[in-house]
């Protein structure tokens, strides 16, 4: 944390997370959004809509304040945003033929509610972490041929090499002779040089084991959108599409440092916001 001289801590993540968690929240009713309508009680439909001024109001309290609706968060007045075929059915109909359901909301609550639900089954506990789980990383690569196992460091240039590849990338180059190249010993490699690379950041990458087969779960099966062991994919995903963890994350991997700068450019963002917020209403 960094305070200025006025004492605000910028990069609160606190601030940010108890906002994050807010946004899957009726501001209204204060009710968690859901993805499923209720066919029997449309009152207890909380699906997130999306309003004229943006913000979002659960299928419920729509339903319910639909005669003067207004937005709980901005309290601009809320007009339908869909232009319905029959205006007076306004008040019988649907609440989809006036507001557009908010569908990246509804997505994030469809995932949350998906692995909630499925990590509580008893068969398939194996998919969520727990303290009785082995927690596995995978090596790193050689960050000059990416496919050969990294077996030691050049603390200088700062990335992890295979001996052939240090080789080649010193041996020619007076600047670079005097790099020494440091081997990687099976104490250091679990505690630095296991991982994901990418540039000058190292990230673990923890797989959780098979509770059945104890192996790692390092194959991600498309279709079921769930990672397995080797045994298990054999088994019971032979027909499936998969791909091993280790591709997916390397490719992946060049978008680490793009998202990393996303958030903290969306951190400082809310921050600078949170102060206006904070001079506005001192002010008045």
């Amino acid at each position: 944390m960094i305070a200025d001289d006025s004492g605000v801590k910028h990069f609160d993540r606190k601030f940010v997370a108890s906002n994050l968690q807010n946004l899957l929240r009726c501001p209204k009713c204060t009710k968690c959004y859901t993805y499923s309508y209720n066919t029997y009680q449309r009152g207890e439909s909380y699906r997130p809509f999306l309003l004229p001024c943006g913000h979002n109001l659960c299928e419920s309290c729509v339903w319910t304040y639909r005669q003067d609706l207004k937005c709980a968060v901005c309290q601009n007045p809320a007009p339908p945003t869909i232009k319905a075929k029959d205006p007076a059915s306004k008040f019988s109909g649907n609440v989809r033929d006036f507001y557009e359901l908010n569908y990246h909301v509804l997505g994030e609550t469809s995932s949350l509610s998906y692995f909630r639900r499925f990590a509580t089954e008893t068969s398939n506990k194996s998919l969520s972490l727990n303290s009785t789980s082995e927690l596995l990383v995978q090596s790193t690569k050689c960050s000059e041929c990416g496919n050969a196992v990294a077996t030691g460091e050049c603390r200088q240039c700062k990335a992890f090499y295979c001996r052939r590849c240090f080789d080649a990338v010193h041996n020619h180059s007076r600047v670079l002779k005097s790099h020494v190249f440091q081997k990687t010993t099976i104490e250091t490699q679990s505690q630095t040089s296991r991982g994901l690379r990418v540039d000058n950041h190292f990230f673990t990458l923890p797989f959780s084991s098979c509770l059945k087969h104890r192996l790692p779960k390092n194959v991600h099966c498309q279709q079921c959108n769930r990672n397995n062991c080797a045994v298990c994919s054999s088994l019971h995903h032979l027909s499936h599409r998969t791909r091993p963890m280790a591709d997916i994350n390397q490719r992946y991997a060049s978008e680490i440092p793009a998202s990393l700068n996303a958030l903290n450019s969306a951190l400082l963002n809310i921050q600078n916001g949170k102060e206006v917020s904070a001079t506005v209403l001192f002010t008045y």
